[in-house]
């Protein structure tokens, strides 16, 4: 399921982290997973710290740290755009090469010649877009470019 916050499952979605909130008197940053199964939300895991994705909201606002503090301030932000990162996982045991160096906008890159087991973390593809379309378009572009490049080794 793909929640477009302009539509109305926006609504549904902050009244269920509102009530989830309330009914755990949860406060400040907290990260809250959960997977949708069979049109329900099961909750997986709550973490009272910033989440993973707390490196795509410092690409957002300008200082997301500082309303956290004072959090009857506005939100600044630094931009309007979307934003993801996708984690890539490698298929078979492999050993990195140059050609990762060309592969853009990218973070938790491993060294040249280090070898990663099947199935382990390779790196994380950060993406942005200026609307939801263009975003899910790049995902799958940059996922296709990163699978060309490291078809061999890496």
């Amino acid at each position: 399921m793909i929640i477009d916050f302009e539509q109305p499952y926006r609504g549904y979605m902050l009244d269920w982290i509102k009530a989830i909130t309330k009914y755990y008197s949860l406060t400040g940053y907290i990260s809250i997973d959960f997977k949708i199964f069979s049109n329900n939300l099961e909750i997986l895991d709550i973490n009272p710290r910033l989440s993973g994705s707390y490196r795509l909201y410092t690409r957002k606002y300008k200082n997301l740290m500082f309303n956290h503090m004072k959090p009857g301030d506005p939100l600044n932000l630094k931009s309007n755009d979307y934003f993801s990162y996708i984690i890539l996982y490698a298929k078979n045991d492999l050993v990195v090469d140059r050609r990762i160096s060309s592969i853009e906008d990218v973070s938790d890159t491993p060294n040249i010649g280090q070898a990663i087991k099947k199935d382990m973390p390779i790196m994380t593809l950060n993406i942005r877009a200026n609307n939801q379309h263009n975003l899910f378009k790049e995902i799958k572009r940059r996922i296709k470019t990163s699978q060309t490049s490291s078809r061999k080794t890496c």
